[in-house]
């Protein structure tokens, strides 16, 4: 049985080497792999869970770079599928110094988009325990089908749904088909991760206490607002409250939620109970391990590289 089967987009990123620097002014980028799905799935995994990613790359130099990342991440890749009808997808990162990033993605049509319904691994969505996915797969309609099919395939078998809007609004044909998704996925899931960002284009409202209450309303069990170093809200069945965030060095923010959504997702697989059976010392836990993780992640460079395993985890802070 594997803890979190991931789907979505696996690229390359290449991030401005010096903190602080612009795209514009970099001579130096360091590249890494990426992709939120793809991050999700190696902090489970490197954390000591079982996890899996769905999803396509090109078959060419970096999709290949990526297929042999995750193997040595022990992520499962069984739904990994390789092509030669695109490549694989590039995304140019800059790395301010206050944690905020720009995004600018090469390869359309690349490889991720062109993964549909009948590359569906069944037997992975019928052998975990939560199934995660974000919103960038949702731009494409090859890929959104793929993902709608997934969460039914997976609810049928009583898997917890989760779901990371991650919104990178440049990458969709408008704004109306953003919010239309994103709300469709918030109501067929059970966990939802937002960061304070994304809260307007995900709920309609930028104010914390107002769009955990629309989420919770619209179905899901647990709704989370991620803020950077100023800590994390949540709304877990009856409970409401706030972790402060660990205070550490910034290095490079890349992959700080997708971090968070894999220690949260490691630590509600391995409690083998109903989420909404959790009492608010075991939320409060579950939650400071997954703001410790981010954290810890972004004093280094590149996502993947920095996820820490448990035993780091809990010899830290």
């Amino acid at each position: 049985m594997l803890d979190v089967v991931c789907l979505g987009e696996l690229l390359i990123d290449f991030t401005t080497k010096v903190t602080g620097a612009s795209i514009i002014d970099s001579k130096e980028f360091i590249k890494h792999a990426g992709g939120s799905p793809a991050n999700t799935a190696v902090g489970v995994a490197t954390l000591g869970g079982n996890s899996a990613l769905m999803g396509k790359v090109g078959d060419d130099p970096f999709g290949k770079f990526l297929y042999k990342t995750l193997k040595e991440k022990n992520v499962n890749v069984s739904g990994l599928r390789l092509t030669k009808e695109a490549k694989t997808r590039l995304a140019f990162v800059d790395n301010l110094a206050n944690g905020k990033r720009e995004f600018i993605f090469y390869g359309t049509p690349s490889a991720d988009e062109l993964y549909c319904d009948i590359d569906l691994e069944h037997k992975l969505l019928l052998n975990t325990k939560i199934f995660h996915f974000g919103s960038i797969a949702l731009v494409n309609d090859c890929v959104y089908k793929a993902a709608i099919e997934a969460i039914s395939l997976a609810r049928g078998k009583g898997v917890l749904i989760s779901y990371d809007p991650n919104v990178r609004l440049d990458m969709w044909p408008n704004e109306s088909m953003a919010k239309e998704r994103i709300t469709e996925c918030i109501r067929m899931s059970d966990i939802v991760k937002i960061s304070d960002e994304e809260l307007e284009i995900s709920t309609g409202t930028s104010e914390i206490e107002e769009a955990l209450e629309i989420v919770t309303l619209m179905g899901p069990k647990i709704a989370i607002v991620t803020r950077g170093d100023s800590g994390v809200d949540y709304k877990w069945g009856a409970y409401r409250g706030y972790i402060p965030s660990f205070k550490v060095d910034l290095v490079d923010a890349t992959g700080a939620g997708d971090s968070f959504a894999a220690a949260l997702l490691f630590q509600i697989s391995k409690q083998n109970k109903p989420i909404d059976s959790y009492d608010d010392s075991l939320i409060r836990g579950v939650i400071a391990f997954a703001a410790k993780v981010g954290a810890i992640v972004v004093t280094k460079h590149g996502a993947i590289p920095a996820m820490p395993t448990f035993e780091e985890v809990s010899n830290s802070f």
